[in-house]
């Protein structure tokens, strides 16, 4: 078959499909102009009311009202007198219910006059109303025979035409792509930058701690170097050339060497700490965002006095307990975290926590806290914690131990293990185990920080309806229960906390 017979035939498939829906065009015009009415029919009225008896009974009523107000002496008077006794056998209320009868219609005639003024109102407001549509529509109908020329003249348009408008269409679809493939190249840059950005904050504060320490460090050495200097050299010009004091000289030089290796060892230490501070503000959070997480233990030591906050860190609990006015006090063995607590006015003390806790009197805490710390700690370490903190507390006061949440594996496999200065991992159950055997009561697990569902691992979607015809349904069920299963281990709750009252 040629081109020109495919063009011909294509060309009279066109035609035809044109013609048939002038024609279908036509039909329903048509339809309009027969269904579109041509003149309105105005409601008949509604009656009036019956008042037919109303002015009878109303002149009754006047002139029995009238003929006893009177008072005349007539003989019907001199009658009804003696006649009294006769007439009081009579029901004495027929006059109060005829009263009531009358003006009861009175009232009702009125109501209904004035019911059917607004009813004939309302008729003729909705014939004017009906109107106004049929003009609408006649409008219509006027604007739809107008157009019908147009539709029958389109077949005449050029086919160039209709292949022109295509081809915009493709060339403006092929530049909106391009369009949104470089704003999709452009959002990804803008994000590298903001993480680079980010990236560079971060190293700008560890360099600004990083100065601050060795500044503070350098000046203790230098404070700490000074007398021995100027004991040595007071010794020197003291004992001359002699034997003796050159040996001596040699022994305070080498106490100088040793003096100098400790104190490069302190700095070293203090560097160290700083990094670790700096890690805490990488990965576990900003001190606003630990002091809105922390801030749920609040109630727990409402009205308390002299907490501990066991591993104080940055010391936001510090800050919260301060605010709510509560005594506390706090204890690390970072030094250079002690030193950003100390800097904010906060009761610090620098050392070893367990001893520190020992060291305190029977019954001298209201209550203890612990977040992050438990899992920093040797076994044999988190058994003394509990036992000791037993004794500090005073009867009725409050312990609470947060701590990464090992049941859940995406918390241990992301937070625990990130962090190098973890020794071992608490299970809930164990920590309640352990606070339990130490004598406290009231225990209770708190788990916290559950993670987003749209981390979680997805179940198969199926309608119910499609449960019956859908041959992948039993296959779908067992995958959304292993689903489910997955979620209940990997994907739960990053943390939790062991409260308990001592009593």
């Amino acid at each position: 078959m040629s081109d020109d017979t495919a063009e011909d035939q294509d060309t009279a498939r066109r035609g035809d499909e044109r013609n048939a829906a002038d024609r279908a065009y036509e039909v329903a015009l048509t339809a309009v102009e027969r269904a579109l009415p041509t003149k309105l029919r105005r409601p008949t009225p509604i009656p009036l009311p019956d008042d037919q008896q109303l002015p009878t009974l109303n002149r009754f009523w006047a002139a029995r009202a009238a003929g006893a107000a009177s008072g005349w002496r007539s003989l019907r008077t001199r009658v009804a007198r003696y006649a009294r006794p006769l007439i009081q056998m009579l029901p004495w209320r027929q006059s109060a219910y005829n009263a009531a009868l009358v003006d009861h219609l009175n009232r009702a005639s009125a109501r209904e006059h004035a019911a059917r003024d607004a009813t004939t109102r309302s008729l003729d407001g909705l014939h004017d109303d009906l109107g106004a549509i049929l003009a609408f529509l006649t409008s219509l109908m006027a604007l739809l025979q107008q157009v019908l020329p147009y539709a029958r003249d389109a077949k005449r348009l050029p086919e160039s035409l209709a292949e022109g408008l295509s081809a915009l269409g493709d060339d403006m679809r092929k530049r909106w792509e391009s369009v949104s493939v470089r704003q999709q190249r452009l959002e990804a840059a803008q994000g590298r930058d903001q993480q680079a950005a980010s990236e560079l904050r971060a190293v700008i504060g560890l360099l600004q701690r990083s100065v601050t320490v060795v500044e503070r460090e350098v000046e203790r050495a230098l404070a700490e170097a000074a007398p021995r200097a100027a004991a040595s050299k007071q010794r020197a010009e003291s004992v001359g050339g002699r034997p003796e004091a050159r040996a001596s000289s040699q022994a305070a030089g080498q106490a100088a060497a040793a003096s100098e290796a400790a104190i490069v060892q302190l700095a070293g230490s203090a560097v160290a700490a700083y990094k670790y501070v700096g890690f805490e503000d990488a990965f576990r959070g900003s001190p606003e965002q630990i002091r809105e997480r922390l801030s749920a233990y609040l109630p727990l030591f409402s009205g308390a006095s002299d907490v501990l906050d066991f591993g104080c860190g940055r010391g936001e609990f510090l800050d919260l307990l301060g605010e709510g006015g509560i005594s506390a006090q706090g204890v690390d063995i970072n030094h250079e975290m002690v030193e950003i607590c100390r800097a904010r006015g906060l009761h610090v003390a620098e050392g070893n926590g367990l001893a520190y806790l020992e060291g305190l009197p029977d019954g001298a805490l209201g209550g203890l806290f612990a977040s992050q710390v438990v899992e920093h700690l040797q076994p044999d370490q988190l058994l003394r914690l509990v036992s000791v903190a037993f004794h500090k507390l005073r009867p009725g006061a409050t312990v609470a131990l947060e701590t990464i949440n090992p049941a859940c594996w995406f918390a241990f496999f992301e937070s625990y293990l990130r962090d190098l200065t973890h020794v071992r991992a608490v299970h809930p159950d164990t920590l309640k185990y352990l606070l339990q055997a130490s004598g406290f009561q009231q225990i209770e697990v708190r788990f916290l920080a559950p993670v987003a569902e749209c981390d979680k691992l997805q179940a198969y979607r199926i309608a119910a309806e499609e449960l019956a015809s859908d041959p992948v349904a039993d296959l779908a069920e067992t995958f959304n229960a292993n689903v489910d299963k997955m979620n209940s281990l990997i994907f739960t709750y990053l943390d939790y906390a062991a409260i308990a009252v001592r009593p």
